[in-house]
C-alpha cells in the first residue's frame, strides 16, 4: 500500500513539475525542449527553492540548467505535496 502511495505521489509530482512553466522566466520553447531531457530515475525526492518536488536531485539540476532559477531547499518532499497527515 505504501509502495502504491509514493508512485501515485510520484507520478503527481512529475506531472506538476512537467506542467509548470519556470520561475523568473517566460515559457520558453527551448526550456520546453530542454526540460524533456529531464527524466527521472531513482525516487529519492528533494524540495526546490521554488516550492515544487523533484524526484530526485539530478532532475532539479537538469531543470536548473534548463534555465529554471532553483536551488536545493531540503531533502524529500516540499510540504505541500505530502500528505495532511505528514505535514509538520
Amino acid at each position: 500500500m505504501s509502495k502504491l502511495f509514493v508512485f501515485l505521489l510520484l507520478g503527481i509530482c512529475i506531472a506538476v513539475v512537467a506542467s509548470s512553466p519556470p520561475r523568473g522566466g517566460s515559457s520558453t520553447d527551448g526550456f520546453k525542449q530542454c526540460k524533456k531531457k529531464c527524466s527521472g530515475g531513482h525516487l529519492n525526492p528533494v524540495c526546490g527553492t521554488d516550492g515544487d518536488s523533484y524526484p530526485n536531485i539530478e532532475v532539479l539540476q537538469c531543470y536548473k540548467g534548463c534555465g529554471r532559477n532553483v536551488e536545493l531547499a531540503s531533502r524529500g518532499f516540499c510540504k505541500k505535496d505530502l500528505p495532511p497527515s505528514q505535514r509538520h
